[in-house]
């Protein structure tokens, strides 16, 4: 467990109290577009990277949706390479970008007054 870290590509809001879910917080995972609702003290806990103090459960999930990963990994570095990997193996095709037409200031007319 001293081989893994929070990720920082993720978000969370503020504590839930105001909203009637003491000691709650939502937490989401910018690598995988996954939210959790985790109690205040388990966030805390997991982002001062004290994972013993976390359920097996909730352990394997923060794993499994990548909230947690590997200490030693450069988030950014990976994250490029993933997708410029990902980019070389999909096939797009190239597309003509639209031509967008210019914008013109409308009359004196059609402008609106309140």
């Amino acid at each position: 467990m001293k081989n893994l870290k929070f990720s920082r590509y993720h978000i969370s809001t503020d504590a839930l109290d105001a909203v009637g879910m003491p000691g709650k917080r939502i937490v989401f995972s910018t690598r995988t577009a996954t939210s959790i609702l985790i109690d205040e003290n388990k966030y805390q806990s997991a982002l001062q990277q004290r994972f013993d103090e976390l359920e097996s459960p909730l352990f394997q999930v923060l794993k499994e949706k990548e909230f947690l990963v590997p200490a030693y990994r450069d988030e950014y570095r990976y994250l490029r390479a993933e997708n410029q990997r990902h980019n070389a193996e999909t096939p797009y095709r190239k597309t003509r970008a639209k031509k967008r037409p210019s914008y013109q200031q409308p009359s004196a007319k059609s402008q609106a007054h309140f």
